[in-house]
C-alpha cells in the first residue's frame, strides 16, 4: 500500500496512476520524504482548525439560543408588566370618569334636562346610556318609566315601576308614580292592592291618602211596592258621581247632591267617590224594582136609592189616606175632573155619581159609583134602598201621575128627620166602564 505522492490517496502497490487525481506515480521505493511529512502535517492542522472552528460554531449558537430564551422570558415578564399597567389605567379611568362627560351622574344630568323640557326622546336616549353604566339604578329605572309614560306607554311604565318596586320595596319614588299611573288609567284597585302588599309602614301611611273609599248606599237593593228615595254617602272627603241607567259612572256623570228619587219600573243605579287628590274609588253598584199598588175603591155615601123631598141629602165620599178624589156625574171620571173637597149635593133626577181616589204615585183606583132617583117636589119621605154599584179594580198606565193633595177632614152629614116611607124604586144601573187617562192635577185628600 502506498500513497499518492500529488493527492495523498492511498493507492495499490501495482499502481502508477492515482485513481482520484490520476497523478502518475514513480515507482520510488516506499519511503517517507520530507515533502510527504510537511504535507500530513499541514493537513492535520487544518483538520484540527476545522474542528475548533466547529466546535466555537457550536459553542456561539448555544450562547445564542441562551440568549435568544432568556429574550423571550423578558418579553414575557413585560407583557404582564404592561396588562396589569393597562388594566390599572382602566380602572383608574373608570373610577375618575365619574364625574367626567361620559359619567352615570352626567347621563342622568341631562336626562333630566331634556325630560323637564319635555324632550322625551333624547331624554330616553340619555337615560339608557346611564342604564348601561348603572343597570339597577332603581333612579335611572324610575324615570324611564316616566319617559314611557309621556311617550303614552303607560303600561309599559307601570311594568316598569312594578320591578322598581319589587326590587327596591323601600324607593317611595317608584310608589308616587306607580299610583299616578294607576289613577289615569282608572284602576283603583290596583292602588289598593299595592298599597296593601306595601310592607313599609311610612309609605303606607303617607299615601293611604290615595285610597278612596267606595259609596254606600242607604237602601237595600230588591223589590218595593211604594217610592223610595236612595241616599249615597261615603266617607271622607270625596264627591260622589252616579248613573242610573246602568252606564259607567266618570266625573262627568250627575253630581250626586241629594236624595235620589226612584221611579217606577227597575233602576240600575252605579256611583263612584273621587276623592280630593283624584283618586277613583270602586264603582257601586244596585239594582231597584218599584212596583207600586193601587189604592182601594172609594166608599160613597148614601148608597143609591130614590130619594124624594128632604130626604134628598148630600153625598160623601171617602178613600185611602194620602188619596185625592175626583167625580163626576153620569160619566166616568179622571184626574180632570172635579176634586172631591166636601159634601155634594145630589142633583133632581135620577143620576149616577162616579168617584175615584189617586194616591200620591199617581196610580188610579178603580171607580165607585151610585145611583140616585132625586124628587124634591115630592110630599112623602122614602127610605132609599142600598143597591151600590162598584167596577172591579184596574191599573191605570203607568206615565199617569197627579200631583200630591193635601188631606181635608170628611164632614159628617146633617142627619134629616124621619118621614113618611115611599116605595122604593129600582135604581137603573149603568154598565161599568174605564174612566179615560188624562193628566195630573193637585187636590185635597180626604180621609
Amino acid at each position: 500500500m502506498k500513497n499518492c505522492s500529488q493527492c495523498g490517496a492511498p493507492m495499490q502497490d501495482d499502481e502508477v496512476i492515482c485513481p482520484v487525481c490520476g497523478q502518475e506515480v514513480q515507482l520510488v521505493p516506499d519511503y517517507e520524504t520530507m515533502e510527504s511529512r510537511m504535507y500530513e502535517q499541514k493537513k492535520q492542522k487544518e483538520q484540527e482548525e476545522e474542528e475548533n472552528r466547529r466546535l466555537e460554531e457550536e459553542r456561539l449558537r448555544q450562547e445564542e439560543m441562551e440568549q435568544q430564551a432568556k429574550a423571550r422570558k423578558r418579553r414575557r415578564i413585560l407583557i404582564l408588566v404592561f396588562l396589569a399597567v393597562a388594566a390599572a389605567a382602566i380602572v383608574c379611568f373608570l373610577l375618575l370618569s365619574r364625574g367626567g362627560s361620559g359619567s352615570f351622574e352626567h347621563q342622568m344630568q341631562r336626562a333630566e334636562t331634556a325630560y323637564s323640557n319635555s324632550n322625551y326622546e333624547e331624554a330616553l336616549d340619555y337615560i339608557q346610556q346611564a342604564l348601561a353604566l348603572e343597570p339597577d339604578s332603581a333612579e335611572a329605572l324610575t324615570l324611564r318609566a316616566q319617559i314611557y309614560d309621556k311617550l303614552g306607554d303607560s303600561e309599559k311604565a307601570a311594568q316598569e315601576l312594578e320591578q322598581v318596586i319589587a326590587d327596591n320595596p323601600n324607593y317611595e319614588a317608584a310608589y308616587n308614580i306607580l299610583i299616578r299611573i294607576y289613577n289615569d288609567l282608572n284602576e283603583p284597585d290596583k292602588i289598593r292592592e299595592l298599597l296593601d302588599n306595601c310592607q313599609n309602614a311610612e309609605i303606607k301611611e303617607k299615601y293611604s291618602s290615595y285610597l278612596c273609599e267606595d259609596p254606600v248606599f242607604s237602601l237595600s237593593e230588591g223589590t218595593y211596592d211604594t217610592e223610595q228615595t236612595v241616599e249615597i254617602s261615603v266617607s271622607g272627603d270625596a264627591d260622589i258621581y252616579y248613573t242610573t241607567d246602568g252606564t259607567e259612572p266618570t266625573e262627568n256623570s250627575t253630581r250626586y247632591t241629594e236624595g235620589i228619587q226612584l221611579e217606577e219600573g227597575t233602576t240600575t243605579l252605579r256611583a263612584i267617590a273621587v276623592n280630593a287628590m283624584g283618586i277613583r274609588s270602586s264603582i257601586v253598584e244596585a239594582h231597584y224594582t218599584i212596583r207600586l199598588s193601587v189604592p182601594n175603591q172609594p166608599s160613597i155615601q148614601p148608597a143609591s136609592g130614590s130619594y124624594t123631598g128632604s130626604t134628598a141629602t148630600k153625598i160623601t165620599v171617602t178613600a185611602d189616606a194620602g188619596c185625592t178624589i175626583y167625580y163626576s156625574f153620569d160619566t166616568r171620571p179622571t184626574t180632570s175632573s172635579t176634586r172631591y173637597t166636601g159634601p155634594v149635593t145630589m142633583p133632581d133626577g135620577t143620576h149616577t155619581f162616579y168617584a175615584i181616589a189617586v194616591n200620591a204615585a199617581g196610580k188610579i183606583s178603580a171607580a165607585a159609583s151610585a145611583t140616585y132617583v132625586v124628587d124634591r117636589s115630592a110630599s112623602g119621605s122614602v127610605i132609599p134602598t142600598p143597591t151600590p154599584t162598584t167596577e172591579p179594580e184596574r191599573t191605570p198606565s203607568s206615565g199617569q201621575t197627579v200631583s200630591t193633595p193635601t188631606p181635608t177632614p170628611t164632614p159628617t152629614p146633617t142627619e134629616e128627620p124621619t118621614v113618611t116611607e115611599e116605595p122604593t124604586p129600582t135604581p137603573t144601573e149603568e154598565p161599568e166602564t174605564t174612566p179615560p187617562e188624562s193628566g195630573s192635577e193637585g187636590g185635597q185628600t180626604e180621609e
